[in-house]
C-alpha cells in the first residue's frame, strides 16, 4: 500500500516539493472542510427564495412546507458533512451524504428547492467516490460507487423530473470518478512499489559494498598480523642469544605495521572521499608486489617474483586483484607453509591473467584450515569471470593458481 504522507523535512540543499505534496493531512482535511461550507452555503443560499417563489419558471412545481424547507436544509448539511469527513472517515462520509440525499428526496424532493441541494450532492458524491477509489483498497472502491450509483437510481423516481435527470447525470460523474481514482490508486501503488524495489536495489549495493570493505580489511590484517607474528615469535627465540637480530626482527615488525596502517588509511581515505574532496590515494597495484615480496622476506620465506607480459595497461580494479591474490597466497605460505620458498609469477597472455603462486613447503595438510584466505582469492577472481585451483603441486609443495580473462593485447 502506498503512503500518502508527504516529505514534510527535506535533507539540506534537496530539492523543493511541490506545494502538493508539502501539504499535511490536516491541510487537506481543512480544504475539504472549507470546499464543503462554500459548497453548503451556495445551495442553502439558493433555497429561500425558491420556497418564496416555488416554480420561478412555470413547471409545475409544489408550493413547500415549512417542514420541507429545514429538512431540505438539514439534509444539505449533512451531505456536506459528508464531503468534510471523506479523508479520515470515509465510510462515515457516506453514511452522511447517503442519509443527506434519502432525507431530502423523501422531505423535500417533489419541490423546485430540492434542485440545488440535489446539484451540490452530486459534487460531494463525486469527491467522495473518487478519494475512495483513489485511497482505499478494490472492495471499498467497489462498494462506495456501487452504493452511491445505486441508490441515486432507486430513489431518484421519489424526486421531481429534475432530480430525476439530475440523478442520471450523478451516475455518468460518480463512474468517471471511481475510473480516476482507480488509476490514480494503481500508479500511486506502482510508484511505491518501485521506490520499494529501488530501496531494495540500494540496500543490496551497500551489502555488496560492505562485503568489498571486508575483503580488503581482512586481506591488509591477515597479510602484515602473520608476518608480524612470525616476526615475533623469531625475536622471542633469538633476544637473549643475539640481541642484534631481535633488534631487526622489531624493526621489521614496525615497518610492516606501518605499511599496513598506511594502507588501512588509503582504504578509509577512499570510503570518505566524494567527487567534491580531491582524489585519494591510489590501490595497490602491480607496482607494489616488490615490496611485499620483500615484507614476506622479511619473514623468513624467500619469494621469487616474475612478471611477464605488458601489465602497464591493466585497469585499476584488475591490477588490485592480482596485487591481492598474490597477497593472500604469500600470506597462507607464511602461515602454513613454515620455513619454504616460494615462486610467485604474473603472466600476461592474449587470453587473460595467469597468476601462479607455489611454495615448497610440507604439503596441502599444512594449508586445510577454517580460514577466508582461499575463498576470498576465488571472490576476487569470480569478480571478473576468472577460476582459481588450489592443490598440491607436482613434485611437492602447494600451488594456487588463479587466471583472469582480461581481454587486451599482451606484450
Amino acid at each position: 500500500m502506498y503512503d500518502e504522507r508527504p516529505p514534510h523535512r527535506l535533507a539540506p540543499g534537496g530539492p523543493r516539493p511541490p506545494l502538493g505534496r508539502r501539504l499535511r493531512p490536516w491541510h487537506w482535511v481543512a480544504i475539504d472542510c472549507a470546499v464543503a461550507v462554500v459548497l453548503g452555503a451556495i445551495a442553502i443560499r439558493a433555497m429561500p427564495h425558491l420556497f418564496r417563489v416555488p416554480d420561478p419558471h412555470h413547471l409545475g412545481f409544489p408550493r413547500p412546507s415549512r417542514a420541507a424547507f429545514v429538512l431540505a436544509v438539514l439534509a444539505e448539511v449533512t451531505a456536506c458533512a459528508g464531503l468534510a469527513l471523506r479523508r479520515s472517515r470515509p465510510s462515515v462520509g457516506a453514511a452522511a451524504l447517503w442519509s443527506g440525499w434519502v432525507l431530502l428526496l423523501t422531505a423535500a424532493g417533489r419541490y423546485s428547492l430540492a434542485t440545488p441541494a440535489a446539484t451540490a450532492m452530486v459534487v460531494v458524491a463525486v469527491l467522495l467516490v473518487y478519494q475512495i477509489c483513489a485511497a482505499r483498497p478494490f472492495r471499498w472502491a467497489a462498494a462506495a460507487c456501487g452504493l452511491t450509483v445505486g441508490s441515486a437510481l432507486l430513489t431518484a423516481p421519489l424526486g421531481s423530473s429534475e432530480l430525476q435527470q439530475g440523478a442520471v447525470i450523478c451516475v455518468f460523474a460518480v463512474s468517471a470518478a471511481a475510473v480516476t481514482g482507480r488509476l490514480v490508486h494503481r500508479n500511486r501503488s506502482y510508484a511505491a512499489e518501485l521506490r520499494g524495489h529501488e530501496a531494495a536495489l540500494l540496500r543490496g549495493e551497500l551489502a555488496q559494498q560492505r562485503l568489498r570493505v571486508a575483503r580488503e580489511v581482512h586481506d591488509v590484517i591477515a597479510h602484515s598480523m602473520s608476518v608480524v607474528g612470525v616476526q615475533a615469535g623469531y625475536g622471542r627465540f633469538v633476544f637473549d642469544q643475539d640481541p642484534g637480530l631481535a633488534a631487526e626482527a622489531l624493526e621489521n615488525i614496525q615497518r610492516v605495521s606501518h605499511d599496513s596502517l598506511r594502507e588501512l588509511r588509503g582504504l578509509l581515505a577512499v570510503l570518505r572521499t566524494t567527487a567534491e574532496d580531491g582524489v585519494a590515494a591510489p590501490a595497490p597495484g602491480l607496482a607494489d608486489l616488490e615490496p611485499l615480496v620483500a615484507r614476506v622476506g622479511q619473514a623468513g620465506v624467500r619469494v621469487d617474483l616474475t612478471v611477464t607480459g605488458d601489465t602497464g595497461d591493466l585497469p585499476p580494479g584488475v591490477a588490485l586483484a592480482v596485487y591481492r591474490i598474490v597477497q593472500e597466497a604469500l600470506t597462507n605460505v607464511v602461515k602454513h607453509a613454515g620455513s619454504a620458498t616460494a615462486n610467485a609469477a604474473v603472466t600476461r597472455t592474449a587470453e587473460g591473467l595467469t597468476i601462479e603462486v607455489r611454495d615448497d613447503g610440507p604439503g596441502p595438510s599444512a594449508h586445510d584450515g577454517g580460514g577466508h584466505g582461499l575463498a576470498g582469492i576465488a571472490e576476487r577472481a569470480a569478480l571478473y569471470g576468472g577460476r582459481v585451483t588450489a592443490g598440491p603441486a607436482e613434485g611437492g609443495g602447494f600451488l594456487v593458481q588463479a587466471v583472469l580473462p582480461f581481454a587486451g593485447d599482451a606484450a
